[in-house]
């Protein structure tokens, strides 16, 4: 995943430079106000999650043996 910032301005081919990162920057805001998850990030907060927690990590290792 990429961070709004971090999105190469020619990254969308045929759209005007910067477009894209800016459409993608909108898209991000609208996701936190909502207080929403795309997949990607469900992803990365589920493997931050087993990483940093080793209670949920271990509960589950017990669970799904």
């Amino acid at each position: 995943m990429l961070a709004p910032d971090k999105v190469p301005a020619d990254l969308a081919p045929g759209l005007p430079s910067g477009l894209f990162a800016e459409m993608y920057a909108a898209y991000e805001k609208r996701l936190a106000a909502a207080g929403a998850l795309d997949f990607d990030d469900l992803l990365i907060r589920t493997a931050r999650l087993l990483r940093d927690d080793p209670e949920v990590r271990d509960g589950l290792g017990r669970r799904y043996r």
